[in-house]
């Protein structure tokens, strides 16, 4: 594997969004036929071949071993893809996605067409990306690519340097990161997203939400264990009230917050399949002034 190959969940994400692309999972057909291009080749081959009399064939076997994974994925893309839709229907020429890894909106989505998209993440992660983009057209008006190290860089500097304006409405997507952040990170992180948010600016937050029941510890330490291998183990989580009041604090007002269980009730899709996942949910939220 190469050394600046993007985390294990970010290939996961990559790998899931093609299979879903290879035959329709919801009524938001996911058409990200880039994802077959930026993953390595072996693993890009075993992605069914969109469109081919196969193609839900095969796509059934791996949607099943995915425990779910590429249903949620289809339904969470189609959620976030709405209210990205949403937010340049209202008049945002930005979108800025926090940790990218291997994020393929600003080439499949062709609402982008005005849009400047600014890629946020760790710099050797990026280099693997923009390596395999390089055989991609963009559909947005612009990708920007933005080298940060979290744990080093002043993301609001090189937001601000690769030509981000903190005085123009950007919807900002956050999408598969806050779970594998402890609490201080995700606050340190919306403090520097508010204050880069011009009025009517949006956030699409994807959360782990606190379970009704806790997690029995064996379970919970099973689980630390089997993320900890792919380097990412489980962070913080919230419940709706809270993850409301945090965004709030920062001057964001939720008007949305929904799981697999609403977006399959929008979009389609197999409730069942999907439902390992339900404890991830999407907000959407605003900035008034």
């Amino acid at each position: 594997m190469r050394s600046d190959w993007p985390s294990m969940t970010a290939g996961f994400v990559c790998f899931a969004r093609g299979v879903a692309t290879a035959a329709p999972i919801t009524q938001a057909t996911l058409a990200d036929e880039a994802a077959r291009s930026l993953l390595p080749s072996p693993v890009a081959s075993l992605i069914p071949r969109t469109g081919a009399p196969w193609a839900r064939l095969a796509q059934w076997p791996l949607r099943v071993a995915s425990a779910g994974l590429v249903d949620h994925l289809a339904l969470r893309s189609a959620a976030i893809d709405q209210a990205v839709r949403e937010a340049v229907d209202a008049g945002v020429s930005q979108l800025v996605l926090l940790g990218a890894g291997l994020d393929a909106r600003a080439y499949r989505m062709e609402c982008l067409g005005a849009v400047t998209v600014f890629e946020v993440d760790h710099p050797a992660s990026q280099t693997y990306k923009r390596d395999r983009a390089q055989s991609l057209s963009p559909l947005a008006k612009l990708v920007r690519y933005v080298p940060v190290d979290f744990t080093k860089d002043d993301l609001a500097r090189s937001l601000r340097e690769a030509g981000h304006s903190a005085a123009e409405p950007s919807v900002w997507v956050w999408e598969g990161v806050t779970m594998y952040l402890p609490r201080e990170a995700v606050s340190q992180t919306l403090s520097v997203v508010s204050a880069a948010s011009a009025p009517n600016s949006r956030l699409a937050v994807t959360y782990m939400s606190t379970p009704a029941k806790p997690i029995p510890q064996g379970l919970r330490r099973l689980l630390d264990l089997g993320l900890s291998v792919v380097g990412e183990p489980l962070g913080a989580n919230f419940t709706r009230e809270e993850l409301a009041a945090l965004l709030q604090e920062y001057g964001f007002s939720v008007e949305q917050d929904e799981n697999s269980r609403q977006w399959g009730t929008r979009f389609g899709g197999h409730a069942q399949l999907s439902l390992p996942f339900r404890q991830e949910r999407l907000a959407v939220a605003i900035k008034r002034s």
